[in-house]
Order: C-alpha cells, then structure tokens, then sequence
C-alpha cells in the first residue's frame, strides 16, 4: 500500500537496499495491522503497534516507521521518539581462539573456515562478506576491496594475518568458478543470503563453545586490535566508521585492558 514515491525517496536518503527492504516490511505489517496504508494510520494507532514488541523489535521498528513517515511527507513523523537501543551483551573472541576455530574446521568445511576468517581479518559485516567477490582479493599485495554497505564506502584493507592469508590461498585454489562470488552457495544465483551466511556462522561459533554471533567477529577484530595498540582514529577508517563515537561502540576494553595499555605507554616512553 505504500507508494513507490516512498521507495524512491528511502533510496535517495542513501540507505542500502537491504535497509529499505526491512523499513517496507515494517510498514507492511502495520498495515496489514489496521487494514489501511500507512498515510491513513494514526500516530495513536502506531504507538499501540508499537508498544506489543519487544525492546529489540520496538527500537528497530520506531527507526523505520519514523523514516518511512518523513519519506512519505507525514510532518508528526518527528512525534516517534526512538527508544533506547536495548542493550546486547556482545562476545569479544581473542584471535588464537579464531584461529583454532578456523584451522580446525578448514577439514571439514575449508569454505566456511575462510569465511569466518575474513569476517574476523577484515572487521566485516555478514552482508559485507556475503557480497565480496573473487576479484575483490589481490593476492600479489595481499589487499581486500570491501564495499562498506552502510556508509556506500569502498576501501582496500590489508590482509596481514599469516593463517588467514594460509587458508586463502587453500581456498581460492579450490574455488569452482563458476560463480563471482567469493564465499558462494551451491544453489542459484550462487550468492548466500545475509540471513543464511549469518546463521551458518553463528551455529559453527556455538558448535565451537562459544555464545557468539556472527557479528561478534567484527566486535572482537576492533577490540583485538585496540589492545594490540593501534589509534582509534586509525580503528575508525579500518572500521569504516563516519564518527568516533560508532567506534568506541564496537571496542569492549575492561579496566584491565585499559592499565594495561597504559603501562605499556609508559614503558616505551621511558625508553
């Protein structure tokens, strides 16, 4: 019921097509709630919509009902105050422990061992990895071209890490090539949704004792990396970050951690 204009405008916001997709059938449940279009819904309606979620759901759904009512020119759009995102208690994993995972299940699954390796090695977001393509991996300089989807940002970061440059070269010699895609499914268009790599990867870290998420990987590459020492400023770019703030979001540094890194400081310094 929503019109296209509505799309059209998502879209010239910017937003990935995977977000539009999600905002739309957020909406669509609310209309199929009401049995009338989202124009014709009232902000009361919305907020009883609304409060039968859960936390989770609520602060997801309030961001794209608000979005989709300013794109559809709606002026009480601004009357949907975003709630506090619930709070998730994210994994950080060390990397001799992503690399145990991997090495050991390269046997047994070489594809999926050199998936959760890049996710971690690159800091990668499953859609992110879902749609890296053969071509997106220079060998010769060890390079990784990465389409930060959410930002609609390319960079080329490095592939340092001897194991995971190990498992690629395993990989990529065995890929069948018969799709561009580098981590493929056996079934047409050759591509895993973000949906399946997720679940694939989640369930191989709980088969492995771990109580992580696919997105975990990318939390624990940041905060491995701040401990090794590398500037949050640098994190940033390496992330792909618009602002610090996200950041320091995705680093999970305990006190610790903290004077730790700052006696290390202290001892170089007096070098």
């Amino acid at each position: 019921m929503v019109s296209a204009e509505a799309e059209y405008t998502l879209k010239a916001m910017g937003l990935s097509e995977r977000t539009i997709k999600q905002y739309l059938n957020v909406v669509r449940l609310v209309e199929e709630a009401y049995g009338k279009p989202l124009r014709e819904v009232t902000l009361d309606e919305i907020f009883r919509f609304l409060a039968n979620l859960t936390p989770q759901s609520r602060f997801a759904y309030a961001i794209a009902l608000r979005s989709v009512l300013k794109a559809i020119g709606r002026e009480d759009y601004a009357r949907i105050k975003i709630p506090r995102a619930p709070h998730r208690r994210y994994v950080v994993i060390e990397e001799e422990k992503v690399k145990e995972i991997c090495m050991d299940l390269a046997g047994r699954d070489l594809k999926l061992a050199t998936a959760i390796a890049l996710a971690y090695e690159l800091a990668l977001r499953v859609s992110e990895l879902a749609n890296m393509k053969l071509k997106d991996i220079d060998m010769d300089n060890w390079v990784a071209t990465v389409e930060r989807i959410k930002v609609r940002l390319v960079q080329r970061l490095p592939i340092v890490s001897d194991w995971v440059r190990t498992l690629l070269v395993r990989y990529i010699g065995l890929h069948p090539r018969h799709t561009e895609y580098l981590i493929y499914s056996r079934k047409k268009p050759y591509r895993y949704s973000v949906s399946s790599l997720s679940y694939l990867i989640t369930k191989t870290l709980r088969e492995y004792g771990l109580e992580a998420k696919a997105h975990d990987l990318r939390h624990s590459r940041a905060t491995n990396l701040l401990r090794m020492g590398l500037d949050i400023r640098a994190l940033q770019l390496f992330l792909g970050h618009t602002s610090i703030a996200m950041t320091e979001r995705y680093t999970h540094l305990t006190e610790v951690d903290l004077k730790k890194m700052i006696e290390e400081l202290y001892a170089k310094a007096q070098k």
